[in-house]
Formats: C-alpha cells, sequence, structure tokens
C-alpha cells in the first residue's frame, strides 16, 4: 500500500445568479453578495489500494509417504482427526511380512556366527597340523644331508606332505576370512530388516490434524508413496498473485495486506516475502 502525502487548501465559492460585473456603476450597491469558506491547509494521505484473490494454507504440513514396499494393512486416521508429532500411528504396512523378515534374518546372524566359529577352529587345527608337518620335513631335511640317514624318495614325500598342509592351511584361513564377511552382510541385512519393520509404522512427523487420504487399506504401495497428509493449523499463511507492475512497489514487512475471508475480515498484516520470479503460468 502505497501512501502520498499532499497538501491542500479547499475553498469553497457559492455563486447566485444574478452577480452583477465589474463594470456596472461602483456607487450602485449590489442587490446579492457571494460567500466564500475558506479552510485550513491540513495534512492528508493518499493509499495506493490494490485488490486481488488467493489462498489461504497452512505454514507447516507434512506428506508422509511409505518407507517399505507392500499392502496397507490399516490406515489409522482420516481428515480432521489430531494427531501428535512421533506418537499418533498413521499407517501400518504388511506387519506379519516385515516381521518374518527379521525372524529370518536373525537366523541368518546365527548361522552365520557358528560358521565362523566352525571355520576358525578349522584353522587351529590345520595350523597344528602344518607345525607338525614342518617340524618333520625340517628333519627328514637334516638327515638326508648330513648322512643320508634317509631316502631321497622319503624326503620328497615328506616335502610333498608339507606343501599341501601349507596350501590346506592358507585355504582354512581364506574360509575363515570369508565366514567373517558372511557374519558381517548377516548381520546387516538383520538391522535393514529391523528398519523395514520399524518403517512399517508410519508415525505423524508433526503435530496437527489429518488433512488428506491418498492411499485406502489393501493398495499395494511402494516406497515413497504418500499415504497421508498432516497439517499444522497453528500457523497459516496467505498467498497472492499481482500484476509484475506492482513488484517493486511491494516492499516486505513494510507494506500492509488487508485479508478478507468471506465476509470476515481478519484484520491487517504486513507482507512478509515476496517471490523473486514470476510464475510462468500466469504470463
Amino acid at each position: 500500500m502505497k501512501k502520498i502525502t499532499v497538501y491542500s487548501a479547499l475553498f469553497i465559492l457559492l455563486f447566485s445568479a444574478g452577480i452583477t460585473s465589474a463594470a456596472d456603476d461602483k456607487n450602485e450597491p449590489s442587490k446579492e453578495s457571494s460567500s466564500v469558506v475558506i479552510t485550513k491547509v491540513k495534512k492528508m494521505t493518499f493509499d495506493e489500494r490494490i485488490e486481488t484473490s488467493g489462498n489461504i494454507g497452512t505454514r507447516n504440513y507434512s506428506i508422509v509417504s511409505a518407507r517399505s514396499s507392500g499392502i496397507i494393512d490399516d490406515i489409522f486416521v482420516r481428515e480432521g482427526d489430531l494427531v501428535t508429532s512421533g506418537k499418533t500411528k498413521l499407517f501400518q504396512i504388511d506387519r506379519v511380512k516385515s516381521a518374518q523378515y527379521v525372524d529370518i534374518s536373525k537366523q541368518s546372524v546365527s548361522v552365520a556366527e557358528f560358521t565362523h566359529k566352525a571355520r576358525l577352529a578349522t584353522v587351529k587345527r590345520v595350523e597344528a597340523d602344518f607345525n607338525k608337518v614342518k617340524l618333520d620335513y625340517e628333519r627328514y631335511q637334516r638327515l638326508y644331508n648330513d648322512n643320508n640317514a634317509v631316502t631321497k624318495n622319503a624326503l620328497e614325500a615328506q616335502e610333498s606332505l608339507y606343501i599341501q598342509t601349507r596350501a590346506a592351511l592358507d585355504e582354512a584361513k581364506a574360509m575363515a576370512d570369508l565366514s567373517e564377511r558372511q557374519l558381517e552382510q548377516a548381520q546387516a541385512q538383520y538391522i535393514i530388516a529391523q528398519k523395514d519393520y520399524e518403517n512399517s509404522m508410519g508415525l505423524s512427523p508433526i503435530s496437527g490434524y489429518g488433512s488428506w487420504r491418498f492411499k485406502e487399506p489393501g493398495e499395494m504401495v511402494s516406497a515413497g508413496t504418500p499415504i497421508v497428509q498432516v497439517d499444522d493449523l497453528s500457523l497459516l499463511e496467505v498467498s497472492a498473485y499481482l500484476p509484475a507492475v506492482y513488484y517493486q512497489k511491494v516492499i516486505p514487512d513494510k507494506t500492509i495486506m488487508q485479508i478478507t475471508v468471506g465476509s470476515i475480515d481478519a484484520g491487517e498484516f504486513p507482507v512478509t516475502y515476496k517471490s523473486p520470479v514470476i510464475d510462468k503460468r500466469l504470463r
């Protein structure tokens, strides 16, 4: 609303139809007189106004979407229901399936743990065999090199056993490392299963009222599908469009906007924001 201040003097002249000309005889008295009313100079304010229509909406709202895929078991709120942040249950998705996935993942962790323990035990056993074969092989080498106390064939047989046992030890260690990675993988899957189970229950992220149901129980949804919208009615905002010619005249926090909803005068409020771009839909 732009205001322009001017100073004006108001003169009101009342003339009668029978005023004589100044050229008449000055000595002849006037039959009728004229009245003049003068007012004092005063300060006046002029307002520049423009009327437009807009929308009233909530400042804070949340479109709550599914975090996991599955069939909607139930939706617990309807339009207008009061909800509380972090407490009110909005919907449930495939609870049985999610619970079973948690149990299966937990069992997979147990299997991986026992497998890893078995692999570690195998490493210890093969390592003990390798140490014994290594000592025997070194002894055969000394006997053969000193006085040919053993035949070359016996030495070669012991050497072959030594090489085989060393390879078996390397294989046992590799299998133990593999089982350790499988255990970590099973634990990660178990954590994901628990998270999916928690996500199967949708809780309201804000306090407010249920304003829209996009889906109904029994429908199949994927992760990211909107299901319920919640609006916080404690803070409302009004948005409206103006011609571009008024853009420079609107000053945030200074320009006053008078809001009327139907026949209700909602009062005057300052404009808090103006968009830096023109809406292409209105061009």
